[in-house]
């Protein structure tokens, strides 16, 4: 056996004894950790933690007795929540509206002028019952009391309208504003149209129920045969004045003395009932001069007029039959002459609200439960045993080197 040295003995020791003394300083370094653990395992501790936050935070401003041009600064800026109440809920149309028209042309031109229908009137050829010649005096009487109709009723309903009330008990933006009277003027005229339609087709629809003559003989002749009065219905193209008060044929000025037609006037027909032959007729001859000239030519008086002007043709055209101009009224153009200014004024609100938001910090306070606190806290020990061991590893290493 090999005995053993004194050297190798004595460095036994020293190994034996850092040992030992590093054996001990791990376990002491145990203890505070492990009484962390006791401590929060038996006193489980909540923790606080406070933090800034900054939220926006809705505010509520007021303003007195608001001028326009405040609030539409307001409505600017604060469109969904300005309010304003009006101290006037309801307001007369007339106050912030005005409503202008213009019929069509014809209805102020002297084609239905009492000039133009006595020049019409005054023939001094003898014509045939169907000559245009013969009915245009009628043609154009009926033209002139349609216009007077039209322009009855569409300022009738004009002034009616006006007189009601517009009832808002706070103030309307002026976008909306202006488009809810556009809507309301559209179903002005709607209405007037379909009233005076409605109306019109009735005393049509009567006319030929009744099977009444027409003052000029145009549907019915009158037949005596045997001492028997009878009735025999007129045709036009095929289409009998019994069945239908719409039968029409193109009007002709005729040669008196052998029937030949000489001029077909443009756009116009004759028909049962002059008012049925004017409804299908259109003012085409009208705006053309050439024809205008052609026409005044077979009547008796040479006096000049000048023809309608095409340029001031809007919702209509040159072929559109005065059916078509009923339909509206014979309505050409129509105005709105609205003052938003001068319903603000009227409305007189006393005063406007409005909302908004503004930056509002405070502090937010959390609390970390013990349990998350815990486990932190294991994880803290495992990583100072963790450490306390090489730290151990490296400095006994060294010192045994040192003393050896």
């Amino acid at each position: 056996m090999h005995a053993t040295s004194p050297v190798e003995y004595r460095t036994h020791r020293i190994k034996k004894t850092f040992t030992i003394i590093g054996l001990i300083i791990f376990i002491l370094s145990l203890a505070f950790p492990a009484y962390l653990i006791k401590v929060s395992v038996t006193n489980p501790i909540n923790t606080i933690v406070k933090t800034n936050v900054t939220e926006n935070h809705s505010q509520t401003a007021h303003v007195a007795t608001p001028s326009l041009t405040t609030y539409s600064q307001l409505q600017t800026s604060y469109p969904e929540t300005v309010h304003c109440s009006c101290t006037q809920t309801s307001i007369s149309y007339s106050s912030f509206l005005g409503i202008r028209h213009k019929l069509h042309e014809i209805c102020s031109s002297e084609f239905i002028s009492q000039e133009w229908i006595s020049y019409l009137s005054s023939n001094q050829f003898p014509v045939l019952s169907n000559d245009f010649r013969a009915i245009s005096p009628m043609l154009f009487k009926a033209l002139r009391s349609l216009c007077e109709v039209s322009q009855q009723m569409v300022h009738h309903n004009i002034m009616q309208f006006l007189s009601n009330e517009y009832v808002s008990t706070s103030v309307t933006p002026a976008n909306l504003f202006h488009v809810q009277i556009q809507t309301r003027l559209d179903q002005l005229r709607s209405a007037m149209s379909e009233s005076f339609s409605l109306t019109f087709s009735m005393i049509r629809e009567t006319i030929q129920a009744n099977a009444l003559f027409s003052g000029l003989g145009t549907n019915f002749q009158l037949s005596v045969e045997n001492n028997n009065v009878s009735t025999v219905p007129l045709l036009y193209n095929g289409c009998s004045c019994a069945l239908s008060s719409k039968c029409i044929t193109p009007a002709a000025i005729y040669n008196s003395t052998n029937s030949e037609i000489l001029f077909v006037v443009p756009g116009f027909y004759k028909g049962c009932y002059v008012m049925e032959s004017l409804l299908q007729s259109d003012l085409r001859c009208f705006y053309n001069q050439t024809c205008l000239d052609k026409l005044s030519s077979y009547y008796s008086l040479p006096t000049k007029f000048h023809v309608l002007n095409e340029a001031n043709l809007n919702m209509f055209s040159i072929n559109s039959t005065i059916a078509d101009l009923l339909r509206r009224l014979m309505i050409e153009e129509q105005e709105m002459i609205l003052s938003y200014e001068n319903y603000y004024n009227r409305c007189s609100p006393s005063a406007c609200s409005y909302s908004f938001q503004e930056p509002y910090m405070y502090e937010k306070v959390e609390i970390v439960r013990a349990e998350t606190h815990l486990a932190h806290l294991i994880g803290t020990v495992i990583g100072i045993i963790g450490g306390t061991i090489a730290i151990l590893h490296i400095l006994m290493s060294t010192l045994i080197k040192l003393m050896i």
